[in-house]
This record gives structure tokens, C-alpha cells and sequence, in this order.
């Protein structure tokens, strides 16, 4: 997958006081991977999570689903069975989990803020003022993010109105004209030289000013968002064993060990437990198959999905814990099969950890610069083998925790059929992921 991430742009403007020729100080390379951090962490939050959230979402979805295909339980108190199973899932990707709108961090300028990261001293026996900066990286990044606001808001800056998430498959990108953050910054400084005149504050001067709208005049004017992984459904098969117990109850459990599943979806596992009752047993005076079932169910599943994103080495972990409570129900028809059907109320809990790095390419222009003829090689200049090799020095990764929780409701109708001691059935559930499920048994009567 080809993707640039979107950290790139901001290279230049972090390094503003720092030559081609001249390596980093320790304090500059410091300063800058502070800014760095900062970035990573808003790009994150505003466009990490949506980027991955519905993949977590959909696995997680089309997991609770399957847990019954007929309504009949033996009633007999000394009914005992055991029934292997293999439930197959397969579901559509919805459009709606394909996309989500991209954003650039940014924020609206005031003067009050300035204060944060400096500090103003005024002397009214000689009316002058001095201005000393407390926190360069917060002052820059803060600058940078006011500049993102003001193009956005005059319409010079236009974010794409959506991108793929990893379901999806897009090739969207910010674009801004060539020269316009530049312009931003020209307009941003000459604001705060405003500001401080008459208060006897020295103006940012003009080279200053110059290299400044220089160097963000020397971003690129492309910035490519992840292209997502182009998926449109998703396939999964789930052993489950049933216990058929006295008084028309069942005991259902599933498990399975986590499997890796591909770099788009990465390793995933889970565990699974439900109970059934046969209702209609209270009022049919003989609970056949031939009659109209009626069946009451409780499931439990907890999930595990791990993963690590290729461009950014994010990682990521889900834990979920899903519930599901069903009335359901099945009539057999001429003897030759039975029609089911069901109405489930599923709720969803899952906690996402993310541990997350700076980019590879950002590693590279920290730790990885090397003098070549005088000059600082840049990470355009590496290749992606050098990347690779160099991008391994990052030992202040960033966490989230992000919750969520979802309620559905699902609709569910199949077909049942059995073949002596087998059975196998299909159905079509209908939610925010629609999912087709078929599966074959095997049972055995323990007398």
C-alpha cells in the first residue's frame, strides 16, 4: 500500500533556524521532535481513529452472529446431546464505513494565547517592552496550526470531503496552491508586529519574515492521505459446540485461538458463550419439530484484534465484549425444512489501545541526516531501503485509549435442514453490516 503520511508536510517549518549545511544541535533535534510529537499526536487523534475504526467495528459485528438456526430444544429431562458445528459469516462493507472526513489540525488565532508560550515584559519608566519566547515548540507548532486555520476558513485550504478508512480504497489528498502558506505567514506575522508596536516591542524582522514564508513556500503542495485497503467484505468461520441440556435448554460456547489474518486486518480471536430456552414447550402440549418453535437467548463474546500499520508502525489493540439477547423462531415446512427466523438486540464495548511511532520517514530526517558533500541528505533523498534500516530510533512512542460502544438491531431469517444426525442451514441477518451465514452440524444423542 502507497501511502505518504501525512506528518511529511510540516519537515521544513520545524527545522526553520537550521541550515542545509549545518547539522542539528542536540538542542534543535530535541526542540523539533517535541514538535514532531505534538503533530503526530493531533494527526492521530483527528484522522488515526477514523482511519481504523470501522475495520474494529465490522470484525467485531459480523463475530456476533450464527448462534442459532431452529427454534427446537428437546424438553425431555433426560435430554443430553452434544452438537459440533462449523458457522461460516461472510459480510458486506457498507459504504458508510468506507469513508470518513479528513482533517488538518488547526486552531483560530488570539492574541491571548501568545501568552502560553511567552513572556511579555514592559518597562513604563522607559515605555519599552522585551519579548522572550518560554517554549519555542509550542510558540511554532501553535503558529503553524493558526496559519491551517486561516486557509481553511478563507477557503485557500480546501480538506477533501472524504478519504477511505482501511475498509475503504481512495487516493484523496490535501492540496494547497503553491506559495499560500507563505502568504498565511506573511499575514500571521504581520498581525502580531501589530499587536506589539505600541507597546515598544521589536518587529519580527524582515529576513526573518523571509525565511520563514520561504521555507513553508517549500512544502509540498500535495499531501497524500492512506489509500485504506480496498476491503468489501469480510469472511469468517467459527467452530461452535452446542449441549443440549434437560427442559428444552442448550448451552452454546465458541472459541477459536487468534489467527492472523493479513496486514489489513492482523491478528484476531475470540471466545463466545451462550444459553438458549425452548418457550413454546410451555404451551404446546407436545413439543415436536413439527410444531411452531419459540426460543429465548443469551450470548456473551469477547473479541481480540491486534494490528500494526505498515507506513506509520501503529499499533493497535481491541478488545470487545459483545452481548447479544434474541427471540427467535422456526417452523418446519412439509416435513422437508424449516423456516427460522429471529430478532436480536446486540450491544457492543470495545476499548481500542493504540501505541504509536513517528513515521519512518520522520525517523530518518531526525536520527538519520548524514553529511554528503557538505550537505544534509533530507528523507526525499533516502531510499526506502535506507528508510527502513535508519527508522528504528524512536523510543518515546505515544498511546491512546479510545472507547466505544454501539447498540443494533438485528433481523434474521434462514432455512434449516436436516441429514440423519446432520444439519446444515443458511440465513441472511440484515444490521449496519449485512451477513450471510451458513454452517453444517453434527450431533450425537448422549443416553
Amino acid at each position: 500500500m502507497k501511502k505518504i503520511i501525512i506528518i511529511l508536510f510540516i519537515l521544513p517549518f520545524l527545522n526553520l533556524f537550521a541550515q542545509d549545511k549545518v547539522p542539528l544541535s542536540d538542542a534543535e533535534l530535541a526542540q523539533n521532535e517535541a514538535l514532531m510529537r505534538s503533530l503526530a499526536k493531533d494527526i492521530f487523534d483527528l484522522n488515526g481513529v477514523p482511519f481504523v475504526q470501522p475495520m474494529v467495528e465490522a470484525v467485531n459485528s459480523i463475530s456476533n452472529d450464527g448462534f442459532y438456526n431452529t427454534a427446537y430444544i428437546d424438553n425431555k429431562k433426560d435430554a443430553f446431546s452434544i452438537k459440533f458445528s462449523v458457522h461460516t459469516m461472510y459480510g458486506s462493507v457498507p459504504s458508510s464505513k468506507q469513508w470518513y472526513r479528513p482533517q488538518l489540525p488547526n486552531e483560530q488565532f488570539a492574541d491571548s494565547s501568545l501568552f502560553q508560550f511567552s513572556r511579555f515584559d514592559f518597562d513604563f519608566q522607559t515605555q519599552t517592552g522585551s519579548f522572550d519566547i518560554t517554549d519555542t515548540a509550542g510558540l511554532y507548532y501553535y503558529l503553524f496550526k493558526t496559519l491551517l486555520n486561516d486557509g481553511i476558513v478563507s477557503g485557500e485550504i480546501l480538506p477533501p470531503e472524504k478519504s477511505a478508512t482501511l475498509l475503504g480504497s481512495s487516493k484523496s489528498t490535501f492540496n494547497f496552491r503553491d506559495g499560500l502558506l507563505g502568504e498565511l505567514a506573511r499575514r500571521r506575522i504581520d498581525s502580531i508586529n501589530q499587536l506589539g508596536t505600541p507597546f515598544g516591542f521589536q518587529p519580527i524582522s524582515d529576513s526573518l519574515a523571509n525565511q520563514i514564508a520561504s521555507t513553508l513556500n517549500g512544502l509540498p503542495s500535495t499531501i497524500a492521505l492512506p489509500e485504506g485497503g480496498s476491503i468489501n467484505q469480510i469472511f469468517a468461520a467459527v467452530p461452535q459446540i452446542d449441549i443440549g441440556l434437560p427442559y428444552g435448554f442448550e448451552l452454546n460456547l465458541r472459541y477459536i485461538p487468534e489467527i492472523n489474518y493479513g496486514k489489513n486486518i492482523g491478528d484476531f480471536g475470540f471466545w463466545g458463550f451462550g444459553l438458549r430456552h425452548n418457550i413454546s414447550q410451555w404451551w404446546n402440549e407436545e413439543n415436536s419439530q413439527e410444531k411452531f418453535q419459540v426460543a429465548l437467548q443469551f450470548a456473551m463474546q469477547g473479541t481480540n484484534l491486534s494490528n500494526v500499520m505498515e507506513i506509520t508502525s501503529t499499533r493497535f489493540e481491541a478488545s470487545a465484549i459483545m452481548t447479544n439477547f434474541n427471540l427467535h423462531f422456526s417452523q418446519r415446512i412439509n416435513n422437508l425444512f424449516d423456516v427460522f427466523g429471529g430478532l436480536s438486540y446486540e450491544s457492543i464495548n470495545i476499548i481500542n489501545n493504540y501505541t504509536y511511532f513517528l513515521s519512518h520517514q520522520i525517523q530518518v530526517e531526525l536520527y538519520g541526516n548524514i553529511p554528503e558533500d557538505g550537505y544534509m541528505k533530507t528523507s526525499k533523498a533516502f531510499t526506502q531501503e535506507e528508510i527502513d534500516r535508519k527508522a528504528n530510533k524512536d523510543d518515546k512512542p505515544q498511546t491512546a485509549e479510545i472507547t466505544l460502544t454501539a447498540e443494533q438491531i438485528k433481523y434474521t431469517l434462514g432455512l434449516y435442514k436436516q441429514f440423519g444426525d446432520f444439519d446444515f442451514y443458511a440465513a441472511y441477518s440484515i444490521s449496519q453490516f449485512n451477513i450471510l451465514n451458513f454452517g453444517l452440524s453434527y450431533k450425537f444423542d448422549l443416553k
